[in-house]
């Protein structure tokens, strides 16, 4: 794939189509127990947001991130910002099954569903969790066929939009 020769990323983000997709339940399959109901499994990337301003208030408001030991605090502190808050911003191959991974029972490539369990109480169920998360998150996909601009894409959103479980301390 050839990098294009001039390319304005603001421009051509600003020209991208999105779709929006919220989490519903799943019975069918017993992996996925939250899914998001006609998404495509084209390649594209994605974003998640918490949205509900009721459900984030039973949320800690801080998150440990990945950091190197010589970070001495590697605490993220969110409690002054507003919602909607962007969580995560991601490229996938088949966009419907990596949503479906985020919110999964294997503990190899949840990595969403980990990180909200980390800023929720101990006390609360994994299927608590999922609710509030069927009830909170929006989630915003747009399909893009070339690896290189979903990679440019990506780097672009996560600088923008500051999604909080993709920070991480100095490796």
């Amino acid at each position: 794939m050839r990098i294009p020769n001039t390319f304005n990323t603001v421009s051509e983000w600003n020209n991208l189509r999105w779709s929006e997709f919220t989490l519903s339940s799943c019975n069918k399959n017993r992996s996925y127990p939250l899914v998001a109901e006609g998404l495509s499994a084209e390649p594209g990337i994605y974003q998640m947001t918490w949205t509900n301003l009721s459900t984030w208030k039973k949320m800690n408001q801080h998150i440990e991130v990945d950091a190197s030991p010589f970070i001495e605090d590697p605490t993220l502190d969110f409690s002054e910002t507003s919602l909607p808050l962007c969580l995560t911003v991601g490229k996938s191959v088949n966009l419907r099954n990596r949503i479906r991974q985020h919110f999964g029972f294997n503990e190899n490539n949840n990595r969403v569903f980990k990180r909200l369990r980390s800023i929720t109480s101990p006390e609360m169920s994994d299927a608590e969790l999922r609710d509030l998360a069927r009830e909170s998150v929006l989630i915003k996909t747009c399909v893009i066929e070339s690896w290189v601009l979903r990679d440019i894409f990506e780097s672009y959103a996560k600088a923008m939009f500051t999604p909080v479980f993709d920070l991480k301390a100095e490796r």
